[in-house]
């Protein structure tokens, strides 16, 4: 059982590597920071880039372009989702995630600070 984070710096045109790397092995999740997807056209690039036996979650920057965090976690995995806040941070971008693997429950935070956005972590 295998999990991973990758910094993508887009996944745009890296769908089929991706799928690749997730079928090399035996992945369960793979987290990826600056996805560069947009909230617009998302579905069918997900779909592009969520292999069989995926399911896939995302968490485009808003109201920019670049960074973007998402997850891709087996579908035999029970993923329970946490909201963000109402007023997303503006020095990082984050994805909380609930995921029960054989009755054990791990807790996934994925967090992305670009180098654009560099603050003391007291700040944040």
């Amino acid at each position: 059982m295998h999990s991973d984070l990758i910094n993508a710096g887009s996944v745009n045109s890296k769908s089929a590597v991706i799928s690749n790397f997730l079928a090399s092995d035996d992945f369960v999740v793979l987290a990826i920071t600056e996805t560069w997807l947009s909230a617009e056209p998302g579905d069918d690039d997900l779909r592009l880039l969520c292999p069989d036996g995926f399911n896939v979650f995302h968490s485009p920057r808003m109201g920019r372009t670049g960074e973007g965090v998402l997850i891709l976690a087996r579908d035999t995995i029970d993923v329970t989702t946490f909201d963000s806040p109402d007023t997303a941070p503006k020095s990082f971008e984050q994805m909380a995630l609930s995921l029960t693997i054989s009755s054990v429950c791990i807790r996934l935070i994925v967090v992305y600070q670009s180098l654009n956005h560099r603050c003391p972590f007291s700040a944040l």
